[in-house]
């Protein structure tokens, strides 16, 4: 059981509603119900570490991927209809956008460049680029 901090006023809103793995070792990603992004790190004694990211959703967390370009990213996708594209190095948020539906999934691609995003209508993906 990891104690994972959070912003969230009620238990409602507690809680990990995505996890990722990140391509290095005992490192990965959660996102939450209560809107927030953390980056794990497993130590040697086997104790995790999270450390809050600068991404800012108004809703919950349903989707992460790992991404690498030119430099490590993560994108993260929430039911407030936006997607976050992360970039771990600087620890910032390079590129926001709004959909019209909430995201459901975030797919890779074969071009390191491009990502599908999966939302909540049947049968609909779009493709983006980084």
């Amino acid at each position: 059981v990891f104690d994972r901090p959070s912003t969230a006023d009620t238990l409602n809103a507690r809680g990990i509603s995505v996890v990722c793995a990140m391509p290095q070792p005992r490192i990965f990603c959660t996102g939450g119900y209560d809107h927030a992004v953390h980056l794990w790190s497993i130590s040697d004694d086997g104790i995790p570490a999270p450390t809050p990211m600068g991404i800012k959703h108004t809703s919950a967390v349903n989707a992460l991927l790992p991404a690498y370009n030119t430099s490590q990213k993560l994108l993260s996708g929430s039911a407030d209809h936006s997607v976050s594209v992360y970039d771990v190095a600087s620890e910032r948020v390079i590129h926001a956008f709004k959909l019209s539906n909430p995201v459901y999934q975030l797919h890779p691609a074969l071009s390191p460049f491009c990502a599908l995003v999966e939302v909540s209508a049947i049968y609909y993906l779009t493709a983006f680029f980084l």
